[in-house]
């Protein structure tokens, strides 16, 4: 079953006092694709900043008009920020939701501002050289409260990330950085009264990925070890319409340094290859048409990256199609009365 994300527009009210107006989603940014920590001294520390935004909003009578971002996921498995694929037992992030920055609209930014469910804080890597890592520690996340956001996010506020890399290795190390944006379940109440439910993801680009790179190019590599696979394949769109053409992007190192062949493989279930090109690091994702009277379906990524020993590994990812008459795509559209508040 397909996660929803987008939200039909409210209700229409009768009378002629009603009208209408867009809003844009939240719009997760991350403000790098990779954060370069310098060189790091086995058994020493490096720091370094990612700035998480919600970039999804607008000016408009002197009030920022957008919808609070959930950050966090609904995937018991996954924390929401954490440190993903690549050279694990070296990354590690934290963050502390009272460094949270909000634009300067007077009243409106203690609306804007928002607050964990619970304690401030965040997790690291896990274990073992080229394995994937989840995050570890108080991740400010509080059980009681049924919360799948760490925190969120106003329209227009930002968060710095602080990412470690601990020199555990010689050579290049590399790491990804994984933030994921989600939606709180709308309640009965709230579909009701065609209300918003307290926040909500990013509907195109709900995952972003920074790469992380640290390390003393100049050491020793190892021999015949096998690629490593940095994050998860990064798409421009984690959703489409039928017929774009988003790009997606892997990464993968060999602690040899040795050059890397990729190949992209279609997903079995489709006829012809949504890819332009089949090989290389970055290619071109065509969305797959659907069958009539289809709400839109999950398409599987998969990249083949082998190095020149022979040594094969694989990564994955996932992105969702919709119909190409789908509405409500960037936007969502509030009908508004005499009562309707800024939001």
């Amino acid at each position: 079953m397909l996660h929803w994300f987008l939200l039909a527009a409210a209700a229409c009210f009768s009378g002629d006092d009603a009208t209408s107006r867009s809003i844009p989603y939240p719009k997760m940014v991350l403000d790098a694709d990779t954060l370069e920590l310098g060189s790091v001294e086995l058994d020493e520390t490096v720091t370094g900043t990612v700035l998480l935004s919600n970039e999804g909003s607008r000016a408009e009578d002197g009030a920022r008009i957008g919808m609070r971002m959930g950050v966090g996921s609904k995937d018991a498995d996954h924390e929401g920020i954490e440190i993903g694929p690549g050279y694990s037992g070296v990354f590690s992030v934290t963050w502390d939701e009272t460094t949270i920055l909000c634009p300067d609209d007077g009243e409106v930014v203690t609306a804007n501002r928002a607050t964990a469910k619970g304690d401030t804080g965040g997790g690291g890597g896990g274990t073992g050289i080229g394995s994937g890592g989840t995050g570890t520690g108080d991740t400010g996340k509080d059980e009681e409260s049924k919360s799948d956001a760490l925190f969120t996010l106003g329209p227009g506020c930002s968060i710095p990330l602080t990412v470690t890399a601990t020199g555990a290795y010689e050579g290049d190390l590399w790491g990804s950085l994984v933030v994921e944006s989600v939606q709180a379940d709308q309640t009965e109440e709230e579909e009701a009264n065609n209300e918003l439910p307290a926040y909500l993801r990013d509907p195109i680009r709900f995952r972003q990925i920074a790469y992380l790179h640290a390390g003393a190019p100049d050491a020793t590599p190892p021999l015949d070890s096998e690629p490593i696979v940095i994050g998860y394949p990064r798409p421009s769109q984690h959703a489409c319409l039928e017929g774009e053409t988003p790009t997606i992007e892997a990464l993968a190192v060999d602690p040899d340094g040795q050059a890397l062949d990729y190949e992209w493989v279609p997903d079995k279930r489709d006829e012809t290859s949504p890819f332009e090109d089949l090989t290389g690091p970055v290619v071109r994702f065509t969305c797959p048409e659907l069958e009539a009277e289809s709400a839109g379906k999950y398409v599987t990524v998969t990249v083949l990256i082998k190095d020149p020993d022979r040594h094969e590994v694989w990564s994955q990812d996932r992105i969702t199609v919709y119909p190409a008459s789908t509405p409500l795509y960037d936007e969502y559209t509030e009908i508004l009365d005499e009562s309707t508040e800024t939001l």
